[in-house]
């Protein structure tokens, strides 16, 4: 009426209310149930509509398929297949040959991609694979007759985020391989792609690929011409609209009055722009059959997997007979919770395909009651655990499970820990990244762990906060923007558990740099799936006394927190009060092996953010091709932690160890002329990369760089306990202290030196170190490094000690 809406609401209420009551009464919107609503009909609807059902409810070993059952392949495909690594090429083509043998045989298949490994690449692939391998001029239309839908795919994913990230590849990968540009045969290249879901909802990248974007263009030649100019209006609003959000992204890290200003107009805008939509839509009516087309012309359909749920695609689908979709694809499926996985299925699909890592964020679920019935638990995860049952039950020899295990985003010394520890040391660096990330000129360490001793947490209504962290996060921020004037909001993130410190975070940094921040300050889960060059974690948590480390006890939380960056890691935090986790006590035990431990306070914070700066050295390591050998102690199997309780002895003695830097003690240093490095190897800093261009001879012993995981068939292998990255219990240290106690050290017949590790946190401990050094013989020098603003001494090389003289050397990988 008059340009505005009225609605009646009818409220319940658990206490009688007045009769005559006159005073306003605020209403607050919790939630819709239409999602809710959705999964409810899912699941009535899957034992009656689906193959599926059996298989999802009562999964067995042969249900999952991971042989390549189809050998025929086009020499174009074998060609496209080229830009794959071997991982992603199985798992496209073993994906392809279940969808297209036996149609009407239920399968799963199961794509497992850990962090960087490319499971976008690997999805889109697979959709150029199935849609056009038989693709032919003229016959763009065969989904509207064709009984049997071999050529149309629904992809779906949990949220509108995920399904616009993958649809911008799928975009630009059709386009890119279209056969004639001039004259391609759909909207994205060679196929139909349509994206369902409220417009508002949708990526304005994307936006033109939205059903009601399609709808509206398909029906303007028809229209009358007062509602053409209606839509010429609604097209200035929506360019009008795009810009006002580009300024606005532009305006995240600072300028607070300016942002303000922008949400108004694009407040306004908005309104603006729904409220033509709507009367156009009352001019023109509901353009239900032009939707139906464009949904059964279409190759891709692409929406999340409540939407899959709702009326659209099922009004669609109507009558037409037959199964709709040649197969299900949903991504970031260990982020969707079950009842939410079995919403696609209501579409009488066999093949469904899941794409995730379930060592990663689940699904979010607030409810605690709901957690205890394993709610949070997604279909993956439920999947992979059984059959990894089986296997260690012998019900079947190996995992009926595609692993993707070549990461394309980290340095390799970041990559360590995680591929060790969670993924069984599985996940390996890509030759050609490993090279970008170790010979770059980024001037920063790649991984450092920083023990802020006189940190302590404070508790901030519902939250915590940690000041100390926070004063070493802008030291070391500030030097990172010295260093690097090009740095800005899209390269570095601070990841925080804490809303608390990520408001304080964000207020010093806009204090701090007139509100031009160069970092992105969020919470883990904002950072799933993405990826920054640099990132901070400030853990937050300091107890006094032993305590609970809240969110930050789950594994799968801090394998997203540490998968992040690309080039550098910095991770902050009160070890001791970590160290009461077996999680990160196993990575600070990993860090103490590797050197990688700088220990700092308040008055040496400034100084400390300096130890994040590379040096130059003659010769540079990195810390995942240490030069020593340790001696060997058995591991728990497949590098995943213990769950025995240590000792309080082990404990103490490894809490000493991390204590006891180097750099604190007064060492004789040894130093010596090196010879002159040729100029044109300057650039290559790691000797991996001189390795393998035949530069320098390969090192004696055992190369760390691609580990071998331990044979689960083989439970008595032990590991060195001086290689990196591999968890070592507290009770393993504490025997080694107390061997090293007795004994002294250890010799060694491959390697120069080998350490005291880790040395006993005792009165004469240096007594003892000394006393190891002399039986080492003067031969075996260790080297310490002192930071100067003008140039940096250099050593001959040198023997690898569990803890860096100085804790902050630059023998890396990253040089």
């Amino acid at each position: 009426r008059n340009g505005k809406s009225e609605c009646s609401l009818s409220i319940q209420t658990q206490d009688n209310l007045p009769v005559n009551l006159n005073e306003p009464v605020k209403c607050i919107v919790i939630s819709s149930l239409v999602t809710t609503q959705r999964k409810l009909k899912a699941m009535s609807l899957l034992s009656g509509r689906n193959q599926l059902a059996r298989a999802v409810l009562n999964p067995n070993p042969m249900d999952f398929c991971t042989k390549d059952l189809l050998t025929t392949t086009s020499d174009r495909i074998i060609a496209y297949l080229r830009d794959f690594n071997e991982d992603q090429k199985k798992a496209i083509e073993t994906a392809y040959a279940m969808v297209k043998h036996s149609p009407s045989v239920a399968k799963i298949c199961l794509i497992h991609g850990p962090p960087g490994t490319g499971k976008s690449k690997t999805i889109v692939g697979l959709l150029y694979r199935l849609l056009t391998e038989n693709q032919k001029k003229g016959h763009s239309d065969e989904n509207s007759n064709a009984k049997i839908k071999q050529n149309r795919v629904l992809v779906c994913a949990p949220s509108n985020a995920a399904v616009d990230e993958l649809m911008k590849k799928i975009i630009l990968e059709f386009k890119e391989k279209c056969k004639d540009k001039k004259n391609p045969l759909g909207n994205c290249g060679d196929i139909n792609l349509v994206r369902l879901g409220p417009e508002k909802s949708i990526n304005n990248e994307v936006l033109k690929f939205s059903l009601d974007s399609q709808v509206n263009h398909r029906m303007k030649k028809e229209l009358p011409s007062h509602v053409q100019d209606m839509h010429k209006i609604k097209e200035l609003l929506d360019h009008r609209l795009d810009e006002l959000s580009r300024q606005r992204a532009l305006c995240r890290g600072g300028r607070e009055i300016q942002r303000k200003e922008l949400d108004e107009q694009i407040a306004k805008v908005s309104k603006e722009r729904q409220e033509l939509a709507s009367k156009i839509k009352e001019v023109q009516g509901r353009p239900q059959k032009t939707q139906n087309i464009i949904i059964l012309e279409s190759h891709v359909i692409c929406c999340t997997l409540s939407t899959s749920g709702g009326l659209l695609l099922e009004s669609a689908f109507r009558g037409q007979g037959g199964v709709p979709f040649s197969c299900v694809i949903v991504d970031e499926a260990g982020q969707s919770c079950e009842v939410e996985t079995l919403t696609p299925l209501i579409h009488r699909c066999n093949k469904l395909i899941l794409v995730g890592d379930p060592k990663q964020l689940p699904p979010t679920v607030i409810s605690m009651k709901a957690q205890d019935y394993g709610y949070d638990q997604s279909m993956m995860a439920r999947f992979c655990k059984l059959l990894e049952e089986n296997v260690e039950h012998n019900v079947i020899s190996r995992l009926p499970i595609l692993q993707l295990t070549i990461q394309y985003r980290m340095h390799p010394d970041i990559c360590l820990f995680p591929s060790n520890y969670v993924y069984n040391r599985s996940l390996r660096t890509n030759r050609l990244t490993e090279t970008s990330r170790c010979s770059s000129d980024w001037p920063f360490q790649p991984y450092l762990v920083f023990d802020v001793a006189d940190g302590s947490e404070r508790r901030d209504n519902d939250s915590y906060v940690n000041v100390q962290e926070i004063k070493l996060v802008m030291e070391i921020i500030k030097l990172i923007k010295d260093k690097r004037r090009d740095v800005t909001f899209r390269n570095i993130g601070i990841i925080t558990h804490y809303k608390a410190q990520k408001t304080m975070i964000q207020k010093d940094l806009d204090k701090e740099f007139d509100r031009k921040g160069p970092a992105e300050v969020d919470t883990v889960d904002a950072f799933q799936g993405r990826q920054k060059d640099c990132v901070i974690v400030t853990c937050v948590r300091a107890n006094a006394m032993q305590g609970s480390i809240g969110f930050l006890a789950s594994l799968q939380r801090l394998n997203v927190t540490i998968t992040r960056a690309k080039y550098s890691l910095f991770i902050l935090g009160h070890l001791r009060t970590l160290m009461e986790n077996q999680h990160w006590n196993q990575l600070i035990q990993d860090a103490q092996k590797r050197g990688a431990i700088i220990k700092t306070c308040d008055k040496n914070y400034k100084h400390d953010a300096l130890k994040i700066l590379k040096l130059k050295p003659v010769l540079q390591r990195s810390l995942t091709h240490p030069p020593t050998t340790a001696p060997e102690v058995s591991r728990p199997q497949g590098g995943l932690p213990s769950n025995k309780l240590d000792s309080e002895f082990a404990k103490t003695s490894f809490a000493s160890s991390l204590y006891h830097t180097p750099s604190d003690s007064k060492e004789a240093t040894v130093t010596a002329k090196d010879s002159e490095r040729p100029p044109g190897q300057d650039w290559l800093r790691d000797p991996r990369l001189l390795r393998r261009m035949g530069m320098i001879p390969e090192a004696k012993g055992k190369c760390l760089m691609d580990p071998q995981p331990l044979s689960p068939q083989h439970p008595g292998a032990t590991l060195p306990l001086g290689e990196p990255g591999f968890p070592v219990s507290h009770q393993d240290l504490g025997s080694v202290v107390q061997q090293s106690t007795t004994k002294g050290a250890t010799p060694s017949n491959h390697r120069p030196h080998v350490p005291c590790e880790p040395p006993a946190a005792s009165a004469d401990a240096s007594t003892r170190k000394r006393k190891c050094d002399q039986e080492e013989g003067l031969s075996h020098r260790r080297e310490t490094r002192a930071f100067s603003e003008g140039d940096q001494e250099r050593h001959s090389s040198v023997s690898h000690h569990t803890k860096r003289n100085s804790a902050w050397d630059k023998d890396k990988g990253g040089q």
